[in-house]
This record gives C-alpha cells, sequence and structure tokens, in this order.
C-alpha cells in the first residue's frame, strides 16, 4: 500500500506543479488590460487550462478521500462528512462574493473572513482524520525519506499554486471569473493536500528514529522466512551452511561468524566462515578446552562481556579477538553436529532478541538436516524400488510366455507375482534325447541377488540341456557347474520333471524343492525323492543323496508342481494355506485342462488371502496325462 500511496502522491505532485508552470507560458495581459477583458487569444488559453484546473480539482479531491477510506477509523465517516459539508459552503460563498458582491462592499470583507474559518475549520478536519499512520512506523527509511519529499514537494506546490490563482493581477484569475469562481474547485484541494501532507510530513518525521529498528525487523524476517524456504526446498548442505554463517552475521550485525562441525571420530572442521581467517579459529581449536567448552553448551547461549566471564570460564582467554559472543549448538536428532558462533568486537552489543533469532537458526538447521535424513533414506528406497524393477523384469524374462506343445498332455504354468522379488522360476526345455523335462525352481533370498542367480540358472539349463539325458543327470550337472560360482550364503531348489514317452511315463527328481502332487483315482499322493539344494554340497555328496522316481499317469491323472510361497500364503487371521487345503482343491477338481484347473487354485488361494498382502511370488505348473492314441 506504501508504494501505491508514492504513486499517487507523485501525480498529485505533477499535477500541481503545472500551475505555476502554466503560468509563466500563459500570454500576459497588457497593463491597461488587467481591469478589463482580456484578448482573444489569452482567453482562449485561460478558458482551455480553467477547464484542465477544474477537473485537476476533482481529481486531486478523489485521491485524498480514496487515501483517508483506505486508513479510515472509527471517526472517519463524520469527518469526512464535515469536510464535504465545509467544502460546499465555502464554494457556495465564492460564487456568491463573485456574482452578487463588490469587493468594496463590507459583505465582501465578512464574506472572505467567514471563507477562511470554514477553510481552517476544512484543513483542521483533514489533518485530524489522517491520524491512522502506523503504517508509516514500520516503513524502511528509504522509503520514509521518498514519502517526506513528495509530501513536502505537495506542500510548497499548493502553497504556490494557491497563492498565484488567488492574485487579480493574472490572465488565469480573468478566466476563473467568467466561469463564476472555478478556481475555487482547485483551491479547496489544495488547501486540503497541504493539511493531509502536513500530518503525513510530521509523521515520518517522528518515527525516523524508529526507521533503524523496523529495518532490523524486517531483515530478521526475511531472512528467517528466506532461511526456512531454503530448508523447505533443501539446497546441498554446503550452501546451507554457507547462507546461514552470512545471514548470522547480517541479522545481528555481528563483526563475523564461524560453523564448526564435528564427526564421529571427534575430528573439528571449519564448515563456514565470515569476517574471520580461518587461520585464526584453527589456532582456536589448537588450544586445550575451547572445543569442548563449545560442545558442551546445549542451548544458544550469549556471553555479553568474555572478560567478565574470564574468571568463570578460564579458556575464553582464547577468545582475544572478540568482546560477546553467541554460541548455538547445531543438532541432527539427538546428536550434536557442530557450533555456530557469532562474534562482536564491543561488550554488551547483542540484543535479546538476536539470541532469539540464533535459536531460530539452530531449529532451521536441525530441520535441514533431518529433512537430509528422510532425503537420503528416500533415496536409498527409491534405489531398492528400482532393483526390485530389474529384478523383477529379469524374472519375468526367465518364464516362457508359450509354452510347447506335448502330445496327450494339457500343461499350463503361472506366476502370480508379489511386491517382493522371489526367484521363482518355470520353464520346459528338450534333453539330448529328445524328450521335454519341466522344470520349477525358487531361487532362495530375495531382490537382486534371487533374480540374477535365477538368470545364472537360465543360462546354465540352456547350456547343458542338450548333453543331459535324464532329470537327475540335469539335476546333477547343475549343482557341479553352480556349486563353484554361487555364494555359501545362496542354494536353488529344483524340481525336474521328464515325460520319457508320450504314454504317460514320467521321471521325477527332486533338489530339495516343494513336493509334487499327483491325483490319481480320486486320490492325491505327494511325490517326494531324497535330494538337495543346489549349490549346498559339492557334487560327491549331490549326486550320492538324490534319487529318481518313475511314475506311469494313467488318463485323466494331475500332476502339480508348485512353490513354496503358495504354501504359506496367509489369510487375514495369519493362517497359511497349507499343502492339505491344496490337495482338497486338487481333489474337487475334476475337469482335464490344466489352464482350468490353474484357474481355479488361484480364484482358491484369492478367496482365501482375502486383503492380506502376499508375500512371496507363487508358482504353479500342472500338466494333465489325456491318454495315449
Amino acid at each position: 500500500e506504501d508504494r501505491k500511496f508514492i504513486y499517487d502522491s507523485v501525480k498529485i505532485v505533477l499535477l500541481v506543479l503545472l500551475i505555476p508552470l502554466a503560468n509563466s507560458f500563459l500570454p500576459k495581459p497588457p497593463e491597461e488590460e488587467l481591469s478589463s477583458m482580456p484578448n482573444l487569444l489569452s482567453l482562449i488559453y485561460s478558458e482551455i487550462f480553467s477547464i484542465f484546473i477544474i477537473i485537476s480539482g476533482f481529481f486531486i479531491l478523489s485521491n485524498i478521500f480514496k487515501w483517508l477510506i483506505i486508513w479510515r477509523h472509527k471517526r472517519s465517516k463524520f469527518h469526512h462528512t464535515l469536510i464535504l459539508t465545509a467544502s460546499f459552503f465555502i464554494f457556495l460563498i465564492d460564487i456568491y462574493q463573485t456574482i452578487f458582491v463588490s469587493k468594496n462592499e463590507n459583505s465582501y470583507s465578512f464574506l472572505t473572513i467567514v471563507n477562511g474559518f470554514i477553510f481552517a475549520f476544512a484543513m483542521l478536519i483533514t489533518f485530524i482524520t489522517t491520524k491512522k499512520k502506523n503504517w508509516i512506523a514500520s516503513l524502511p527509511k528509504r522509503d520514509k525519506w521518498k514519502i517526506l519529499g513528495v509530501s513536502i514537494a505537495g506542500i510548497v506546490l499548493s502553497i504556490i499554486a494557491i497563492n498565484l490563482m488567488d492574485k487579480d493581477e493574472n490572465i488565469l484569475t480573468k478566466s476563473f471569473v467568467i466561469f463564476y469562481s472555478a478556481n475555487i474547485v482547485l483551491i479547496i484541494p489544495l488547501a486540503l493536500i497541504i493539511a493531509y501532507f502536513s500530518r503525513i510530513a510530521i509523521a515520518v518525521i517522528l518515527t525516523f528514529p524508529t526507521s533503524k529498528i523496523v529495518e532490523q525487523r524486517t531483515y530478521e524476517l526475511s531472512s528467517l522466512t528466506y532461511l526456512n524456504r531454503l530448508v523447505a526446498n533443501f539446497i546441498e548442505f554446503e550452501k546451507l551452511i554457507d547462507t546461514i554463517t552470512s545471514l548470522a552475521i547480517k541479522v545481528c550485525n555481528a563483526s563475523g561468524s564461524w560453523i564448526e562441525l564435528y564427526d564421529l571420530n571427534g575430528i573439528t572442521t571449519i564448515a563456514s566462515y565470515k569476517m574471520i581467517k580461518p587461520e585464526i579459529i584453527t589456532d582456536l581449536h589448537k588450544k586445550q578446552g575451547l572445543v569442548e567448552f563449545f560442545k558442551s553448551i546445549d542451548e544458544t547461549t550469549i556471553i555479553e562481556s568474555i572478560d567478565e566471564k574470564i574468571y568463570e570460564i578460564p579458556v575464553l582467554t582464547n577468545i582475544n579477538f572478540a568482546k560477546s559472543i553467541i554460541i548455538t549448538p547445531l543438532n541432527r536428532g539427538n546428536d550434536r553436529i557442530g557450533t555456530l558462533v557469532v562474534f562482536k568486537i564491543n561488550e554488551y552489543d547483542f540484543e535479546q532478541e538476536e539470541l532469539i533469532l540464533m535459536k531460530a537458526f539452530s531449529d532451521n538447521v536441525s530441520i535441514a538436516l533431518e529433512n537430509l535424513r528422510l532425503l537420503e533414506e528416500s533415496i536409498l528406497k527409491e534405489r531398492y524400488r528400482q532393483e526390485l524393477l530389474i529384478a523383477r523384469n529379469i524374472e519375468q524374462k526367465l518364464i516362457p510366455s508359450v509354452l510347447p506343445q506335448i502330445p496327450n498332455f494339457s500343461i499350463a504354468g503361472s506366476m502370480i507375482p508379489a511386491e517382493e522379488v522371489g526367484g521363482d522360476y518355470y520353464d520346459i526345455v528338450r534333453l539330448g534325447n529328445g524328450n521335454p523335462c519341466i522344470l520349477v525352481g525358487d531361487v532362495s533370498g530375495k531382490g537382486m541377488s534371487a533374480a540374477f542367480y535365477m538368470a545364472l540358472l537360465k543360462g546354465v539349463v540352456l547350456g547343458i540341456s542338450n548333453e543331459s539325458y535324464s532329470a537327475k543327470d540335469l539335476l546333477c550337472k547343475l549343482n557341479s557347474i553352480l556349486y563353484k560360482n554361487m555364494e555359501k550364503s545362496m542354494f536353488i531348489t529344483l524340481y525336474s520333471v521328464t515325460i520319457d514317452n508320450n504314454n504317460g511315463c514320467l521321471t521325477f527328481c527332486r533338489a530339495g524343492h516343494m513336493p509334487a502332487l499327483l491325483k490319481t483315482n480320486k486320490m492325491v499322493k505327494m511325490l517326494i525323492p531324497k535330494g538337495l539344494g543346489i549349490g549346498l554340497t559339492g557334487e560327491d555328496i549331490f549326486n550320492s543323496v538324490i534319487e529318481e522316481e518313475t511314475v506311469k499317469l494313467e488318463k485323466n491323472d494331475v500332476c502339480l508342481l508348485f512353490s513354496d510361497g503358495l504354501s504359506e500364503l496367509q489369510s487375514e487371521s495369519k493362517e497359511e494355506f497349507g499343502i492339505e487345503r491344496l490337495t482338497n482343491t486338487l481333489l474337487k477338481f475334476n475337469a482335464n485342462d490344466a489352464d482350468l484347473l490353474l484357474n481355479y487354485i488361484n480364484l482358491e488361494l484369492k478367496n482365501f488371502a482375502g486383503n492380506e498382502p502376499q508375500k512371496d511370488d507363487m508358482t504353479i505348473f500342472a500338466f494333465i496325462f489325456l491318454g495315449s492314441d
């Protein structure tokens, strides 16, 4: 609002300035014409300008009332009515004098005196109603000088313009007479301008001593606002520390400041410094006890006189370049990470407000450091999420999008991914003898490592399948290769099933994986050949433990391979789905289509879990013998 006020005031001052300028450019009537009508050219000039004078008067008056209304108070409405009433009577009296009363009559002098009193009354009311001026006290000194300059210019120019228009011996007066007191339309606003600007000028002069305090408080507020914005948007830690050091000097009018940081090894470093040589701070750190003294201060503390505190705190003798200091601890959560020191070369030179401000700086730094910690955690979480996405993509690519068709069998496989990567895997490969081999596996652990080991498994399987001639042979060769290339904490469980011919002969081999379920003649049995997880032992032990089991299927017999994510799926009451419930589900199914079977099982799983989140991938592979031709 203050800038708008200055802008409007400048417009009024420039408008008033035109009046004496116009007077200097208007044609001057000859001596003998002063008491008679002016010549035609002078009359045209003066009449045009008189119209401008009337418009200017209303413009000035409207601006005065605009600002009186903006800064109105309880009695403003009453005061405005008095000013308008007084202005109306002044105008009427002046018209009456101009038309009906000769200047030589006594009544003319009486009316002039009455008009003078009304003028004084209107100016007094304007002066009084302009009392709401607290906004001036809050302005910086530069703006106060602007307002004072504009106000004085407005007062001086208004006096000159009133004196000019009130004279009889000029061409403007001749014109005004023809317009019947047109000059009074501008004289009234100019008189009010004098009263209005006088009150403003007095208020500015009286508040000049407080300008320094106001500017200091304004800067403190803007500094905190700026610091809060930095904290909210969070910039680099080094830039934040450097900004705080600079702001601390400015808001406290300090002689210098620095920030020192402490690491976990007890080493002190100078993070930022202003108005002091780093060598001086380094020398302080070398002296015994001062850094420990700074660390012992757990809240913002002011030492108003170092000389007086030396007897109580002897380590202060090392500070010979300052007489008073503020020590502000910088914390990150409950951990002390540094100290902000602000100093002055004079004793008792800090204000209590500056102590409060340094406390606010400390709080802001703590917030910024906490934001940094949260940001680092967020970055780690985002990095982990990206790793999971990569692992998920790898895992999805390990699963064949289309399964090869096997004569006399209906086959189907599915993997329901969880939020985490579980490392589940299934595939169908051809062995060296041409028999198809079904594989279902699971890598121990989660995340990227599981996904990469599954990718490794996929590659090795593709590399050795043509050189393997049975389910056991394939698993033994896999273990021989992977045992030497896997971390000791990792292993892979794998179930291998070969279809030896199209008449339903199958060979089962298990490397520590979940048992297979075989449904035949309305009963389900588990196939659990002996075996160890791949990568747990060397080939001698592994090859001696692992065994094969051969089964001859009848028409519509069903075999189901699955991962532990299925049996360990939990309900909302934390009950596991389990192998028994899976067996019952398999018994209820009577069709001979593997895809329908998987859909049926997945629906049962979904209904069982309800809203409980899935914690691991669930892999199911089903094949149904349709009978030989």
